[in-house]
């Protein structure tokens, strides 16, 4: 559990702004893992932001994979279907 995590419970707030993508990645899957359902809608919200395309493009695979095998990331995975979001992928 992620020093994140525990602050989230224990009712601290988390500031996303200062985060890296990489570290917030990591929190949407331990968030999941222990079940904290508002955290996980918030993390992949915030992953899915325009602002992040260029993450989620160089770290497609992991992304990607992750999201085949949870299956309640329903956000970040209606942003690796290349069929509605080709704009990530390719020059449009």
């Amino acid at each position: 559990m992620s020093n994140i995590s525990v602050k989230y419970i224990y009712g601290e707030t988390i500031s996303l702004e200062k985060l890296e993508n990489s570290i917030i990645f990591d929190l949407l899957i331990s968030s999941n893992e222990l079940d904290l359902d508002e955290l996980v809608e918030h993390l992949q919200t915030q992953l899915v932001t325009t602002k992040n395309a260029l993450w989620l493009k160089l770290n497609f695979a992991q992304v990607y994979q992750t999201c085949y095998q949870v299956k309640n990331f329903v956000a970040l995975s209606g942003v690796c279907d290349v069929l509605h979001t080709p704009e990530l992928f390719f020059a449009v």
